[in-house]
């Protein structure tokens, strides 16, 4: 099974290309291009270039890159996805992930730690709130200094 396609899947400036050349019909194509903020020459050139083939094993590896970037939660760089790639018996090479990934318009986005931000377990008594919602901490003084 092949498919043909201009690009990467699902790219914005392809469903833009694809959009203008079916509005072409009816409207100037210059016009289309304005009101889409495409410039003229680059969707020209859009429509010589030529469609790639894809074969159907590289469309299963497309797919199972999708599938494995969106199970790490966006988090799997270009090794360790080779890595999984190598198990599950895909010949492929560390240099081909990257350059499959960008083209897919996978980005890694880097999950924040959870930072615990108070510190609740201290010895400090805390005294009864007599203020207007602040707390006050009864402190004890060691060599002149507040501690």
């Amino acid at each position: 099974m092949t498919q043909r396609c201009h690009g990467a899947e699902g790219s914005k400036s392809q469903d833009l290309n694809e959009y203008l050349q079916i509005q072409s019909g009816g409207y100037p194509t210059l016009i289309l291009c304005r009101v889409m903020g495409v410039r003229s020459g680059a969707y020209y050139d859009w429509c010589k270039r030529l469609a790639q083939v894809i074969d159907a094993e590289m469309l299963r590896l497309f797919r199972r890159i999708k599938a494995l970037f969106k199970e790490s939660r966006q988090s799997l760089r270009s090794r360790q996805m080779m890595k999984q790639l190598l198990k599950e018996g895909s010949k492929i090479g560390r240099f081909k992930v990257p350059r499959l990934t960008k083209k897919l318009g996978l980005v890694v986005r880097q999950r924040q730690a959870y930072k615990v931000t108070t510190h609740s377990k201290h010895n400090t008594q805390i005294v009864d709130n007599v203020s207007a919602g602040s707390l006050i901490y009864q402190h004890r003084m060691v060599r002149g200094r507040i501690t």
